[in-house]
C-alpha cells in the first residue's frame, strides 16, 4: 500500500494536469482554480 504522502501528492498532480488541460474560457477557468484550491487544500 502507498504510502498516504505519495498518494497525496500524486493526487495533487491530477489536479494540476486537469486544471491545465481546461479551455481558456472563462467559466472553465473558474470552476478549474475551484478544484485546484480544494483539492489542494
Amino acid at each position: 500500500m502507498k504510502d498516504l504522502k505519495v498518494r497525496t501528492k500524486e493526487f495533487a498532480l491530477r489536479i494540476i494536469r486537469l486544471y491545465g488541460k481546461l479551455p481558456s474560457r472563462t467559466d472553465a477557468q473558474v470552476l478549474g482554480k475551484h478544484c485546484c484550491v480544494q483539492g489542494l487544500r
